[in-house]
């Protein structure tokens, strides 16, 4: 179920309450940015099994962070050392402070650990797995943002040209983004011709040769909350290769939004998609997974795997994105935000 602002620090007190710990400490940007509203670097988010959380605020910041967390339940501290958490600690006589690994910074662990008996714990990340859920608010925000980074496909695709480079493109289209008054929700990828059989390629000079395809994955941000679009922008026909691969991928990404529903279990979800490109052949080509979840970071709960045991529940967002990949040739690779809906889903970057 989707979580109110007003809810989410109750709901995560009450389950903290359920395991051997005293409060939990994070640093991370969406997680704060999700329990409190705000956050700006140089903070960090003491949560206490029954008392007010603290929102610790280097003193260079101080005095917006009070300003910005206009909760009346959270208290704003100021210092963000080691030595002031510590004080607040020690003062409040916490011993076992929970900790998300996945995000705990190396120096304050060893810092902090052990510290007059204190113990670092390591605890399942249940902020994540409410932001997987997202509100009603959440959905305008994601549904907002995907609309618009596909209206900026549109007007990039009309411009893209043979003899472009990579970077040329990318330009273009980050400048594109900041002319809308939009941040990259991550840098942009822009690939050409063989440069795609990298999922993850780096824009460089390779210009976009005649009969070449260009793919770009980019997105933006609105309220904070990230968009997510792969495109191929190509002219003519493409080569027997990167043409079946093409084809394969659109198949798959159709099959796979159509099965979108809640109750489905990803794994199986996954499972089903990839079996079209073994029957194909195509298995050996695959890189990365079919998708993810997508709200506050751009890759988050849920993560479409083979081995996920997580079920689909109506509000969560994700991508379906699948690809094919082969070293010196190419890849390709089709991206959609979908909204899990009651009955089935909604595909939000149309």
């Amino acid at each position: 179920m989707p979580f109110s602002k007003h809810s989410r620090i109750l709901y995560l007190q009450k389950s903290l309450r359920s395991i051997d710990v005293d409060a939990l400490l994070l640093s991370d940007r969406a997680n704060i940015l999700y329990l409190t509203g705000f956050y700006i670097s140089g903070v960090s988010l003491l949560i206490p099994r029954l008392d007010k959380p603290v929102y610790f605020s280097d003193r260079m910041n101080f005095s917006l962070v009070g300003n910005s967390v206009k909760n009346k339940n959270f208290t704003v501290a100021r210092g963000n050392t080691i030595a002031d958490i510590l004080d607040h600690i020690f003062s409040k006589k916490i011993g076992k402070i929970g900790i998300y690994p996945r995000y705990f910074d190396l120096d304050r662990y060893l810092a902090m650990r052990n510290k007059n008996g204190l113990k670092l714990l390591t605890v399942q990340n249940d902020v994540e797995r409410m932001r997987s859920v997202k509100s009603a608010e959440e959905i305008v925000f994601l549904r907002t943002a995907a609309k618009a980074t596909v209206k900026i496909w549109k007007y990039i695709e009309k411009r893209i040209a043979y003899g472009m480079t990579e970077i040329e493109i990318s330009t273009m289209l980050d400048t594109r983004i900041r002319e809308l008054g939009y941040q990259n929700s991550f840098p942009s990828i822009v690939a050409a011709g063989p440069n795609s059989a990298h999922p993850h390629a780096v824009p460089t000079k390779k210009k976009l040769k005649n009969g070449e395809f260009v793919l770009l994955d980019f997105g933006i941000k609105y309220m904070d909350y990230s968009s997510d679009l792969t495109r191929i922008w190509h002219e003519g026909r493409m080569g027997r290769t990167l043409g079946a691969f093409y084809d394969a991928v659109r198949a798959v990404s159709d099959d796979a939004i159509r099965d979108l529903r809640p109750g489905v279990k990803i794994g199986n979800l996954v499972k089903k998609s990839y079996k079209r490109f073994l029957d194909s052949g195509l298995n050996g080509y695959i890189r990365h997974s079919l998708g993810h979840g997508v709200g506050l970071d751009i890759h988050e709960e849920p993560f479409l795997r083979e081995n996920s045991e997580d079920i689909l529940e109506k509000g969560m967002v994700v991508t379906i994105e699948p690809g094919l990949y082969k070293p010196k040739v190419g890849g390709i690779r089709w991206e959609d935000m979908v909204l899990i809906t009651k009955n089935g889903c909604e595909v939000l970057t149309v």
